[in-house]
């Protein structure tokens, strides 16, 4: 996940984050938790797993990562929140989700 940026002769790879948080409930309440309950690295691997699926069970050669994030349920519960991968053909087409609890198991995929 990220991008690769040269800078002054050198790579650097960054990410860019954007956190929004349901009415109610403060940032600083997620941001504790990040490597914590909420991993980045897990989504990151969520999503090269989710491309390996779409692979075998579609026969989709090269998916393309459309979008992949956290979701928190608007009562900010954090046990019922999930990771979201989206990917689709890359040459464009149908967009396949998948959705991880933040354990990272499958809980469903859907297209």
């Amino acid at each position: 996940m990220g991008q690769w940026n040269l800078m002054q002769n050198s790579w650097k790879q960054n990410s860019e984050i954007t956190l929004e948080v349901p009415n109610g409930t403060k940032a600083a309440d997620y941001m504790y938790q990040l490597n914590d309950k909420i991993n980045l690295t897990k989504l990151g691997e969520l999503v090269e797993k989710s491309s390996k699926q779409l692979t075998a069970e579609k026969n989709i050669e090269n998916p393309a990562l459309d979008m992949a994030f956290i979701k928190f349920p608007k009562n900010g519960d954090i046990s019922k929140a999930e990771y979201i991968v989206m990917l689709e053909p890359e040459n464009g087409g149908t967009t396949f989700r998948f959705y991880y609890s933040l354990s990272g198991e499958l809980r469903k995929m859907n297209y």
